[in-house]
């Protein structure tokens, strides 16, 4: 094994994402639900993201910051080559890509400067313990007072019937030469050979086991190659999680889902008179997954609150927003089954009122209870069909995202959600050609995709017909018109275009 991969599978690059809970605006609305006041985010701040992938998250987030500093680490030099090079052509010019180990981090402090956030997704479940005790010593030097680190990770009791599935997994492709994914699918050939056995283990836990055997088919492997075969993976109690940060004076705020705060204030009676018994915040919590049976936790840490809010200073926070889609509103009601439940009038209205634009709190509230309006609001947040909107300028996301059209991304940033928008591939290319020749008209811009894919001798099929000429033109042009009617609008109102 080469010794620069320490145990962490690294042949085989890991998938380009984007993760939303990472990002500055959503942490600290998470944090004001919790009733922790948060950075002021339209000053500049610094954001150091740990084991950053290919970059995209961080690449969008400073797009859509330009104010801000980003810092992208990551030892794997094909994720940091292919980070940087986007940012190069895009123009990027307020974050800066790091090929390093956290032990060199460590061992040059001088690399990383004090940060306001710090944030990793998943690699605390994958790296050895040493780069655990590396992250943590990090987050001590580097996090400012009053900063958030986010951190997510594999949790127990979810994990616990399927851990034994990813044993068997980094066990038996050790046994195997050839690359990750070579070694990956042999071992995945012999565990469904002992499934086969019907082991009494498999038996026992069949519907969790069964599941974890369907995702090592359905899913992306070299999304797999780094859940599964990494030599310190672990599955984390939140207790255990807690004491490896608590090192970093860091103090636990709450989950980073914009209806965690909400969902806590709604648990049964029985729950609650259960957990008023429990004094220690840690163990409480680890109570909530025991009752959930959590699989995967995403937390948010702070060293030191700048302040507390009470529900009025929460409220206060909600009358200075605006909101915005997040993506078409085609919902029906079944779209609205959230917990807890509010009228399904009141999110139909609020659909309704951000189908014709931009609208502020106290213009979505109409009349109705401000609290129900709030909760209602984080709930179609955090199942992202709203977003808040912030009206700034912002001309470098512009020019990041024709990079990322030029290089066939389906992500683009959206500066004025400060978030970002996955296109399907005609919607990409009807955006293309609508910055290209300036024109957002439906018929001239299918007219130009067809030109295109005829020049290239290209067809497309559609349920299971190829269509060429004008019934490929006539198809063309009806996906213009939906581009035209329901993606348009969220281009133009989250500033991408």
């Amino acid at each position: 094994m080469q010794t620069w991969m320490e145990g962490y599978e690294s042949d085989i690059e890991y998938t380009a994402g984007y993760y939303r809970e990472q990002e500055p605006n959503f942490l600290s609305l998470c944090a004001v639900t919790h009733g922790i006041q948060t950075i002021n985010l339209e000053k500049p701040f610094t954001y150091l993201e740990l084991g950053c992938g290919y970059g995209m998250t961080s690449l969008i987030m400073a797009a859509n910051y330009p104010h801000a500093q980003f810092i992208a680490v990551d030892f794997n030099p094909t994720h940091i080559a292919q980070a940087q090079n986007l940012a190069t052509e895009a123009g990027l010019t307020n974050i800066t890509f790091l090929e390093r180990s956290f032990a060199q981090l460590n061992a040059e402090p001088l690399f990383l400067p004090e940060c306001d956030f710090i944030a990793l997704h998943g690699i605390f479940t994958w790296v050895s313990d040493e780069n655990r005790q590396h992250i943590v010593d990090i987050c001590e030097h580097h996090l400012k007072a009053g900063g958030i680190v986010y951190n997510s990770y594999n949790a127990k009791p979810g994990w616990s019937m399927a851990e034994p599935i990813q044993k068997l997994l980094y066990a038996t492709s050790k046994q195997f030469s050839g690359s990750s994914l070579e070694r990956f699918d042999k071992a995945v050939k012999l565990i469904q050979q002992l499934q086969a056995a019907k082991p009494r283990f498999f038996a026992t836990n069949e519907n969790v086991i069964q599941k974890r055997l369907d995702g090592l088919i359905a899913k992306d492997r070299h999304y797999l190659v780094h859940e599964y075969l990494h030599e310190g993976w672990r599955a984390f109690y939140f207790t255990e999680i807690a004491q490896w940060l608590r090192q970093a004076k860091l103090e636990f705020i709450g989950g980073a889902a914009a209806t965690d705060a909400l969902a806590r204030t709604q648990l049964a009676p029985t729950t609650n008179q259960l957990l008023a018994h429990i004094q220690d915040n840690d163990t409480r919590e680890l109570y909530l997954d025991i009752m959930q049976n959590t699989i995967f936790r995403r937390d948010i840490f702070t060293r030191g609150a700048v302040g507390h809010l009470d529900n009025s200073a929460r409220l206060r926070w909600f009358n200075d927003s605006q909101w915005m889609l997040a993506k078409p509103a085609r919902f029906d009601d079944a779209a609205f089954n959230f917990k807890p439940a509010l009228p399904k009038d009141l999110y139909r209205s609020l659909v309704d009122h951000l189908s014709a634009g931009v609208c502020t709190f106290s213009t979505l509230t109409n009349g109705n209870n401000r609290r129900d309006t709030m909760n209602a609001l984080l709930q179609l947040y955090q199942a992202n069909m709203v977003t808040p909107y912030y009206a700034n300028v912002n001309k470098v996301a512009a020019r990041f995202n024709q990079t990322l059209i030029k290089h066939n991304q389906s992500l683009i940033a959206l500066p004025h959600a400060r978030s970002s928008l996955r296109l399907k591939p005609f919607e990409a290319q009807f955006y293309a050609m609508a910055l290209q020749l300036k024109t957002q008209e439906a018929s001239r811009l299918a007219q130009a995709v067809f030109q295109d894919l005829e020049s290239k001798q290209m067809t497309i099929n559609h349920k299971g017909e190829t269509l060429k000429g004008t019934p490929m033109k006539n198809h063309l042009i009806n996906l213009a018109n939906k581009w035209h009617s329901e993606i348009l609008p969220l281009l133009k109102q989250g500033g991408a275009i």
